[in-house]
């Protein structure tokens, strides 16, 4: 009796130590679950990464089918991006994100180590394109951007600052192509008037990545004359010297006039 005593505790000892153990891998599961979620939404929130195995590599791309040449640069790039979403499929589901297209964009032309020039150009002169014929067809007078964007623009008008916008980008970061179509901007599109001191800022970085000398001197003098430098007082001209001897073009937008 002693011994079926002793067996029939030793199974409600079992019993309870099971259900102890079924709950605790319970809550491990659910807390495991509602941490999976957080990071879910963490990942979500931050969007993509294109840095590191994902950067976008242009040669890569290209050669992952037969583009269609008779496309122009827009179709390249349309071109680009697909093959893009083909090589990472977990990325397609968030392509249409404007705000990706544009960090792919700049990832693309700013850090891919198998780049051409040739397309950055292309690119420059596509986005160059798409605000010129938007301003084109817009019936406004409104000045859209002056180096940064204007305050209280409708959406439409917002949306062709933000491709002003990329292209000052590119400029700032040494692309000769982008400085060349944003210094080429002002005469002839009233909506895009760069003030003078980001204007001479532009000639400054465009003047020291050029050749000084020789065939090409001659278009990138029409770029440097006459200099925007000219129509600052003393001391904002020696502000942007001293920031572009910095390389800082954030002094010059923080303290430009808006537009």
């Amino acid at each position: 009796m002693k011994l079926h005593g002793g067996t029939k505790l030793q199974q409600l000892v079992i019993s309870f130590i099971k259900r102890i153990l079924f709950l605790i891998i319970l809550f491990m599961n659910i807390a495991f679950a509602h941490l999976s979620f957080a990071q879910t939404v963490i990942n979500s929130d931050r969007g993509w990464d294109f840095a590191g195995e994902k950067q976008p590599k242009y040669l890569t791309l290209l050669n992952m089918g037969k583009e269609n040449l008779d496309a122009g640069c827009s179709g390249r790039l349309d071109f680009l991006y697909e093959n893009y979403a083909k090589l990472y499929p977990e990325f397609r589901p968030l392509m249409n994100d404007e705000n990706l297209q544009k960090q792919w964009r700049k990832s693309l032309i700013l850090n891919g180590s198998d780049n051409i020039q040739s397309f950055n150009l292309c690119l420059f002169l596509e986005l160059s394109k798409q605000w010129k014929d938007a301003i084109n067809i817009k019936d406004s007078d409104k000045l859209l951007f002056c180096g940064v964007k204007a305050n209280n623009l409708s959406k439409e008008d917002s949306k062709i600052a933000d491709i002003i916008e990329e292209l000052t980008y590119y400029a700032i970061k040494g692309q000769t192509g982008a400085i060349r179509i944003m210094l080429d901007t002002d005469p002839k599109y009233d909506r895009v008037r760069l003030n003078d001191d980001v204007r001479y800022y532009l000639q400054l970085l465009f003047d020291e990545l050029t050749p000084k000398q020789g065939e090409l001197r001659d278009i990138v003098q029409k770029y440097l004359t006459p200099s925007a430098g000219d129509n600052l007082p003393n001391a904002d001209r020696k502000f942007v010297k001293d920031a572009f001897k910095k390389k800082d073009f954030s002094l010059i937008l923080k303290n430009t006039n808006p537009c």
